[in-house]
């Protein structure tokens, strides 16, 4: 079993206790919630977005050290702790990319289940249907890291083949420096006051 799959596994269990939870209490955790979670929200994307603040400093740390190697090698404690680092991202990157791989299965069962359920039944479930796009973003989102690990996003080719190790990877570093980071940041100023609003009501 993959340490995903027990992320994932986790997180169910999670869910599923809190259902259980609220159908015994008459619905105090949904009432806890609605109550609660857009204040808990809004201190929450206030710490990350200052640990983010204090964190972004650290951006540089791969550009330095990829200079700093081309010219002398790294102090080994320095290159100790960069590896280490390296080995802890990657691995959450991996955990969390092979968690919601089961998100694509889910997207095939429910959106199964959704044109039966209309075109057989003459039913129309909105919250499945809803769980359609949030099963999509949560995919795409989240597997998005482990898939830029494993060189899997889609890219057109036209130099990168033919350039030597090295240069593939002063060029991912670039591309990360001069597209990813700066479309990160765009993303995260533009979509913030959309976030806030749906926070603010739980989108009911």
């Amino acid at each position: 079993m993959r340490a995903g799959d027990v992320l994932l596994l986790v997180a169910i269990a999670t869910g599923t206790a809190l259902s259980v939870i609220d159908a015994v209490t008459g619905g105090a955790v949904q009432a806890f919630a609605q109550e609660n979670l857009y204040n808990f929200g809004r201190k929450a994307g206030t710490v990350l977005g200052w640990v983010g603040l204090v964190a972004s400093p650290f951006l540089v740390v791969p550009l330095i050290a990829a200079i700093w190697g081309r010219f002398s090698r790294l102090p080994s404690p320095v290159a100790t702790l960069l590896r280490t680092a390296i080995r802890v991202i990657d691995s959450v990157n991996t955990a969390t990319g092979d968690a919601v791989r089961w998100f694509a299965l889910g997207l095939v069962i429910v959106t199964a289940t959704v044109v039966v359920q209309r075109y057989v039944f003459g039913i129309a479930s909105t919250p499945l249907q809803e769980s359609v796009i949030y099963m999509h973003a949560l995919l795409f989102l989240l597997s998005s890291a482990a898939t830029l690990l494993a060189d899997g996003h889609v890219r057109v080719d036209i130099i990168y083949a033919k350039l030597s190790r090295r240069g593939k990877a002063w060029t991912d570093l670039a591309g990360v420096y001069l597209a990813l980071i700066p479309m990160c940041w765009l993303i995260l100023a533009i979509s913030g006051p959309y976030v806030n609003a749906t926070w603010r009501i739980l989108e009911r």
